[in-house]
């Protein structure tokens, strides 16, 4: 998962880290991002709606976006720092994803939503609708003027 366009304020990001303590790995990127990577799906979306609620009431927060994609992650042990995530399609496809995402939404790919729709929750999804998708109702995340191959991914808004 991946949040990005955030300024975060200190009293933000303390927030966050206690929130992100429930998954597997959390981490600030560069500037204004946060991933966060778990193999349960509700765990993670549970940790993205707190951390969600909480930083829309700090003054001045803007209202976070959030990707998730499932898939393998990149992990780079670092003697006795803890293990580095570096990537993977997981954390290639969500940060494609992400800058589509409406300010205050979660979205999954098609995979996740068949996760969260198997699992007893409050939580459900629903197909997001895009002009730019094709005949199945896919849209190709890939980078715009990238050379990366294509990425062809059915969007969901998890709402509950």
């Amino acid at each position: 998962m991946t949040v990005a366009d955030v300024a975060l304020s200190a009293e933000a990001r303390t927030m966050i880290e206690h929130h992100a303590a429930d998954c597997l790995h959390a981490s600030f990127g560069e500037g204004d991002s946060l991933m966060l990577v778990d193999d349960r799906i509700l765990t993670l979306i549970k940790a993205v709606r707190r951390i969600m609620e909480e930083v829309s009431e700090v003054p001045g927060s803007p209202r976070l976006r959030v990707a998730i994609a499932a898939g393998q992650v990149a992990v780079r042990e670092r003697g006795d720092e803890p293990p580095a995530i570096e990537g993977g399609s997981a954390i290639l496809v969500a940060s494609r994803i992400e800058p589509l995402v409406r300010p205050g939404e979660i979205w999954v790919t098609e995979e996740l939503r068949a996760m969260v729709e198997a699992a007893e929750t409050i939580f459900r999804t629903e197909a997001v609708v895009s002009e730019d998708a094709d005949a199945d109702g896919r849209v190709n995340v890939k980078k715009r003027g990238s050379s990366e191959q294509d990425i062809w991914v059915k969007l969901y808004r998890v709402v509950s």
